[in-house]
């Protein structure tokens, strides 16, 4: 019966949002004869789940109100002529998604310097080159961090630059990461080293949820020089920082967890969270909702949340 009851492939994972109907047709052959459908989910209440009463194949979930993401399974078990198979869908549950415009920064208007009119004697005479003297590293630019969402760039070149130096200051939106242009080429033909954006500051910490339900005892702090290790614990490898042991849903969700799986530890001023086991790979949820598969290394921006193999969501907290 493997690979041969469908029409086409049917679907393995959908993203649901909050309030929204999904409808699905299950898409099998018509002439197998005697067909029943069983529908269970551990993330949606049966309430929630209609299924056509003439057509068992039919189903349409209403997604109920969430508070956070959240995974979840949509079973659908399978009875031909005795012959029973269960196929699996992986659901991601979320808000509706609200788009946030940053605001432009108005650009800032500086009056043009008054240019001196030579006299007429001296307009055809001519002017030799004059070359400005080689700045200082300090007088010809000098870059400032005071906030991540604040960027302060002083500028000057040549002797009026020791006297007064002009100061601009620009608004950057908070995004995951951005880069600063490279600065001009000083009189020498070198240029200055380009900022690199490193994490806010604050207290760092990794929380786990199960069902969008937070398990607090498994709470740990990200501390720099230290990786934390998530998996479960086992003679071979002994207990991880995070031991997600006895925490699944069921076994077999349990079983698709490595000892080792994960590793959080800070890298060039940011923290990095990388995947150690190649059997399953870590997903994400991006801003449109849908599910990513991420990186062998991922630079984690707060508030970002991770599901782990085993449907277990890690997210990364920040406190001033």
């Amino acid at each position: 019966m493997e690979g041969s009851i469908f029409i086409r492939p049917p679907v393995d994972r959908v993203r649901l949002k909050s309030g929204e109907t999904w409808s699905y047709v299950l898409p099998l052959r018509y002439d197998l004869g005697d067909i029943s459908v069983k529908w269970l989910s551990d993330a949606i209440p049966p309430e929630n789940i209609n299924v056509d009463t003439t057509d068992p194949r039919k189903i349409a979930i209403q997604t109920p109100d969430i508070s956070d993401l959240s995974f979840g399974e949509l079973k659908c078990q399978i009875s031909v002529n005795g012959k029973t198979r269960v196929h699996s869908i992986l659901l991601g549950l979320s808000r509706p998604t609200t788009r946030i415009t940053p605001a432009k920064v108005a650009p800032v208007a500086v009056p043009a310097k008054p240019v001196a009119q030579a006299p007429r004697s001296e307009v055809n005479k001519p002017v030799p080159p004059e070359f400005p003297s080689s700045p200082t590293d300090q007088e010809f630019r000098e870059v400032v961090f005071v906030q991540p969402e604040e960027f302060i760039q002083k500028r000057g070149t040549g002797r009026s630059a020791a006297k007064k130096k002009s100061q601009v200051s620009v608004v950057l939106p908070t995004v995951e990461h951005w880069e600063v242009e490279s600065p001009p080429a000083r009189p020498d033909g070198k240029r200055e080293p380009v900022p690199v954006q490193t994490a806010p500051s604050g207290v760092y910490s990794v929380e786990v949820y199960s069902n969008g339900k937070l398990i607090p005892e498994l709470t740990r702090l990200v501390l720099p020089g230290k990786t934390l290790v998530v998996g479960k614990k086992s003679a071979s490898q002994g207990t991880p920082d995070i031991d997600l042991k006895g925490r699944f849903s069921s076994e077999e969700m349990e079983g698709k967890c490595s000892r080792r799986q994960v590793e959080i530890f800070w890298k060039n001023d940011r923290i990095i969270i990388k995947n150690i086991s190649g059997k399953y790979p870590l997903r994400i949820q991006r801003s449109d909702g849908d599910l990513e598969e991420l990186d062998e290394e991922h630079f984690w921006a707060p508030e970002e949340e991770v599901m782990i193999p085993g449907k277990m969501v890690v997210k990364l907290r920040i406190r001033s």
